[in-house]
């Protein structure tokens, strides 16, 4: 890549960064791929091959100011892949297989992170195809390499995560305020609602911190054609000292389908896989199914409720709308 070199798509910010990485590690063949970078690493050592790109937040079309800290978004965090890099060196003593972190830092305080490349391909768009036998097992170990995740320097304190969700809930619902994703009256309906999920949740949250990844998903596993897991990746909204509860019940949810909710309760869409990624996870750490379910709701508003904030403040409307929907649909069915 040379200085005239464009991704025509992308800000001119991100063009000058791309470019002054480009000349620093003599990258290669750079492609722009599901908001990432492919690239040849060919500087003074070769032996990585390929590589990822990632290049944290610049510029958006608002202003920080705006918004209570925003850091409380792993993609906002100037220092994620600082955090990244720790959580990774977590995962590989827990024999969890992920990229390599080759280098990080800073370009006009724009974070950047360039890291190997994992073998073989994302679960997105196979998953819902495998076999049952096949997926059912895939779903097991991933539960497994999840609680030999959260095995790694956990400790046991209620406390801190009631403080954590608390903090959380807070600086959420003042963002979507500030950004008038919903209205005053709205909020404190939302604010209900979480507050009555938040203490069912903590009924059966048997408060345990450490090592979190928060955003187990299809798309972030990756397999051979053996159907063995070959990497974990994008482990930029885990934490180090994060709610292992949460991280658990939201993988089970995403990876089995999510579910229905009516009349104040939940019914998932395909419960036996929902089990599978619990079986794997009690073979370590014994968990409580039941349990488990009780505490989505509040884990799924909470995430919506995230994700809305943020893509609003960026810019990006996709599926803000339809986000909204959910979110007034899970309202209903626990306000009252």
């Amino acid at each position: 890549m040379n200085s005239l070199t464009k991704f025509p798509n992308l800000s001119e910010e991100t063009n000058i960064l791309m470019n002054q990485l480009s000349k620093k590690f003599e990258l290669s063949s750079i492609k722009f791929v599901d908001e990432r970078f492919n690239a040849v690493f060919s500087g003074a050592s070769n032996s990585y091959g390929q590589v990822i790109i990632r290049i944290g937040s610049g510029s958006y079309r608002k202003d920080f100011s705006e918004i209570i800290s925003p850091e409380i978004c792993g993609y906002f965090d100037p220092n994620k892949y600082n955090k990244e890099e720790k959580l990774i060196s977590i995962a590989n003593k827990a024999k969890i297989p992920t990229p390599t972190i080759i280098d990080h830092g800073f370009i006009d305080n724009i974070p950047w992170c360039i890291e190997t490349k994992v073998a073989g391909y994302s679960m997105e768009g196979v998953l819902h195809d495998l076999k049952s036998v096949i997926k059912i097992k895939l779903l097991n170990d991933i539960g497994h390499l999840l609680a030999m995740l959260h095995s790694q320097e956990s400790l046991s304190d209620e406390n801190i995560v009631a403080k954590y969700w608390e903090r959380k809930t807070s600086i959420v619902t003042s963002n979507l305020l500030v950004l008038n994703v919903f209205s005053l009256e709205q909020i404190k309906k939302i604010k209900h609602t979480l507050n009555k999920l938040k203490n069912k949740m903590f009924e059966v949250n048997r408060g345990l911190i450490g090592p979190v990844h928060m955003e187990i998903i299809p798309k972030h596993i990756f397999i051979n054609g053996n159907y063995s897991i070959t990497g974990i990746i994008d482990w930029e909204t885990g934490e180090i000292k994060g709610d292992t509860f949460c991280d658990i019940a939201s993988t089970a949810y995403w990876l089995s389908g999510k579910g229905v909710y009516l009349n104040g309760s939940l019914t998932l869409t395909n419960e036996k896989e929902f089990n599978s990624v619990l079986d794997g996870y009690s073979s370590a750490i014994p968990i409580d199914k039941t349990s488990v379910l009780d505490s989505i709701p509040f884990y799924d508003l909470m995430w919506l409720l995230n994700i809305l904030w943020v893509k609003t403040f960026q810019g990006k409307p996709s599926f803000i709308e339809s986000r909204k929907e959910l979110v007034s649909h899970i309202v209903e069915n626990f306000s009252k």
